[in-house]
């Protein structure tokens, strides 16, 4: 019996086994990114319309910093800061946070405004320094503003005390606040997981967990759309498309950074769970 083999097949084929390794390696990232940017798309097709704020925050980015041989993908939030416009400051506190990455001791004027956080607009006294704080602002119903003044109003004498023993200079009391036009950043994760849960008498309107839990629904179908292409970075040679697999303009989030989401990932997932 007289096996004949084509050279020219020949040729091709070991060229195949000499790159399958590295095609290999590029079929299961460019997998890995067409299900989460699936995840994306779907979020922001699940967000109704007049979420405009948190439509134009969201953002996927590639996590930096991890092993050669894994490869990650995060969804988050990355509002803009703007300043609250005069229809919404009945319906708007304000929270001060100190940033957790800072690399000396936060100024007590910041500490001492994350304690009696929130505020409401005309309560609050200064404007912290961007470099140590993070100033966020939610919408929330008059209610609440009314009883986060009311409360800030009643504790006035021990918050100024204690800010002016820090050596904080402050107005008179009646006079406006140093600080009148604030622009904070949208708190759109309290924001999103309201919307998402039905928070404070607001309609429930899933979009986080329907993005997932459809990418669980269908699996790999979403994937098996783009087969051909797959099939092809595994053997066709002249198929190059592969070598730009997955898409490097997307952006880069840290390891460090990608960790500080997990809290709202995890309470998202708990009430995956239970449902």
């Amino acid at each position: 019996m007289t096996i004949t083999v084509d050279p020219v097949q020949f040729k091709e084929a070991h060229a195949l086994v000499k790159q399958w390794r590295e095609r290999a390696t590029a079929v299961r990232r460019q997998f890995l990114y067409r299900a989460v940017t699936g995840v994306y798309d779907d979020l922001l097709g699940y967000l109704p319309s007049d979420r405009k704020e948190l439509r134009d925050s969201l953002q996927m980015q590639r996590i930096r910093g991890l092993p050669d041989s894994v490869d990650g993908y995060i969804i988050r939030s990355v509002p803009k800061r703007r300043a609250v416009a005069r229809e919404d400051v009945d319906n708007t506190v304000i929270y001060v946070a100190v940033k957790d990455n800072l690399m000396r001791p936060a100024p007590k004027e910041t500490l001492l405004l994350e304690k009696y956080s929130p505020w409401t607009m005309e309560t609050l006294p200064y404007s912290p320094d961007p470099k140590t704080a993070n100033v966020m602002s939610r919408k929330v119903s008059k209610r609440e503003v009314i009883k986060v003044r009311r409360m800030r109003t009643q504790q006035r004498a021990t918050w100024r005390r204690e800010m002016i023993q820090a050596g904080v200079r402050l107005p008179p009391v009646g006079v406006r606040p140093l600080m009148t036009e604030p622009e904070p950043v949208p708190d759109t994760a309290f924001e999103s997981m309201r919307l998402e849960f039905g928070l404070g008498g607001e309609p429930a309107k899933p979009h986080w967990r329907r993005a997932i839990l459809w990418l669980a629904v269908r699996g790999g179908t979403g994937m098996i759309a783009r087969k051909r292409e797959f099939t092809r970075a595994m053997t066709d040679l002249e198929y190059r498309a592969w070598e730009r697999w997955p898409k490097r303009g997307i952006g880069y989030v840290p390891v460090a950074r990608a960790k500080r989401y997990v809290p709202f990932q995890k309470r998202l997932g708990l009430r995956v769970g239970r449902r």
